[in-house]
């Protein structure tokens, strides 16, 4: 099903309505975004607690066959992959398993997965009938959005949970609806956002049902093809979770709140991306005074569709911007086209994303995480058995008893069952993810024996202490 509504019109060339110069220049800045961090001449973030977080449910599987989260805490309930991210541990974990634990992989699997993502919608966008200079401009846009660069720069489920939910739909928009239903429940497993594939697909049914009412015999063919996928996936993942399903009730404390507004409102930096909002309200209101409805009958559907998938899974999580964000930039690149603004627009965000990623670079640059992972598994004995450490620590010690920092609280553990010995590695982020319970709680409750200090970390100083139960002070 195309959808055929642009008319082209030969314009006198300048400089800036050559979309050749334009597109060119941001598809380098592009190029090179992505090519910086993977030979090592920067990052998106030196340290975030969710790398060794998600990565440890994979390595924890692989390893010990364990489905809950014994590094950091959640020890039962909805606790590592329980319920959901299997897909996620058998895929990062069956090629880091051959080549290694390392952030490195991991980033460079993110990548991969986010730069297929955009290859699919290209494609999508080329095959729903809009033009090619819009589809090559919805892949290099996508890739350069922070929210999408951040997902390949973490070892999170985004980068997979969107690839295949841009998959899911890719082989709907193909009629391959047999995968589609499958990849769609697929999605769903490795994370409960990636079900935002079935509003996709929505958006796309409200071309294509017409079309097909003609035809009963063949749109329930493709309805009964669908479903039998959506089965099979139902059925893969009732082999995984099914035992685990009466712990569902404790993803009650995770819903609440909305995802755009923690996107522009809930965290430190998130007023960087109020500009963003004010295109997207310009080109929203550009669409409907224009009743661009009429000639593009799926966008709108397609817009309304995934934004209300926001409120029927209220979660205030900034990272799930990546799966609400393809409509918007549709929106903004059809109506950019049809005002014959599309190198303005390019160029716009060129010099509005530019300065973000020069400040980035310089802000995180000098931290050479592998030579600090071998800095710490020098500084740590291996007769220290039980370490206690900040987050990047554990790809130092993937392979000893490492717990995370709240690992106490969150497992519900009294001072009384901590352990009598352990080897601590403290830097700023510690305290601020958790390490609270330990640091400044409880401190009291051990003897403090500085061993070393490191000064290769990320964001500072690196300190590592062995400490020691006081079992006088914690028995009474």
């Amino acid at each position: 099903m195309c959808i055929n509504i642009f008319k082209e019109k030969r314009l006198k060339k300048t400089w800036m309505t050559s979309n050749r110069r334009i597109i060119s220049i941001f598809a380098f800045f592009v190029v090179m975004l992505y090519l910086f961090p993977i030979f090592g001449f920067s990052q998106y973030m030196p340290e975030h607690i969710d790398d060794a977080w998600t990565l440890s449910w994979a390595h924890n599987w692989w390893s010990e066959g364990e489905i809950y989260d014994p590094v950091f805490g959640y020890l039962d309930g909805d606790g590592g992959t329980s319920l959901f991210s299997r897909s996620y541990v058998y895929v990062y974990g069956a090629i880091l398993q051959f080549f290694d634990w390392t952030r490195g992989g991991a980033f460079l699997l993110s990548t991969i997965f986010l730069i297929g993502s955009a290859f699919l919608w290209k494609s999508i966008i080329k095959k729903l009938g809009y033009p090619s200079l819009v589809s090559w401009l919805f892949l290099l846009v996508l890739l350069s959005l922070e929210t999408y660069f951040a997902a390949a720069h973490k070892t999170r489920v985004e980068a997979l949970t969107f690839f295949l939910s841009s998959l899911a739909f890719w082989c709907f928009v193909k009629e391959h609806y047999f995968f589609s239903g499958f990849i769609a429940i697929l999605a769903g497993e490795t994370h409960p956002y990636g079900a935002v594939s079935f509003m996709y697909i929505l958006g796309y049914c409200v071309l294509l049902v017409p079309r097909l009412w003609p035809q009963p015999k063949l749109l329930i063919k493709n309805v009964v093809v669908f479903l039998s996928g959506m089965a099979l996936g139902i059925g893969y993942y009732l082999l995984l979770h099914g035992v685990y399903l009466s712990q569902a009730e404790s993803l009650d404390g995770r819903i609440g709140g909305n995802v755009i507004w923690a996107y522009l409102f809930g965290f430190r930096f998130s007023w960087r991306h109020l500009p963003e909002a004010l295109i997207w309200m310009v080109a929203l209101g550009s669409f409907l005074a224009a009743q661009r409805w009429k000639t593009d009958r799926f966008l709108l559907p397609f817009l309304v569709l995934t934004i209300l998938f926001s409120v029927i899974f209220p979660r205030g999580n900034f990272h799930y911007m990546i799966y609400l964000y393809p409509p918007l930039i549709l929106l903004i690149l059809t109506e950019a086209k049809h005002r014959k603004l599309t190198n303005w627009l390019v160029l716009g965000l060129f010099l509005f994303l530019l300065p973000q990623y020069i400040l980035l670079y310089f802000d995180q640059r000098g931290y050479d995480h592998e030579a600090y992972v071998q800095s710490l598994r020098e500084a740590v004995s291996e007769e220290q058995e039980i370490i206690y450490g900040h987050p990047n620590s554990w790809f130092a010690f993937y392979d000893r008893e490492f717990y995370g920092p709240g690992y106490f609280s969150r497992a519900n553990l009294p001072i009384e069952e901590w352990p009598s010995k352990m080897v601590v590695i403290e830097n700023a982020l510690l305290n601020r993810t958790g390490g609270e319970e330990l640091l400044d709680i409880h401190r009291d409750a051990y003897d403090w024996e500085l061993l070393t200090e490191l000064n290769n970390g990320p964001k500072g100083p690196t300190t590592i202490w062995h400490i020691e139960k006081r079992f006088s002070e914690v028995t009474e």
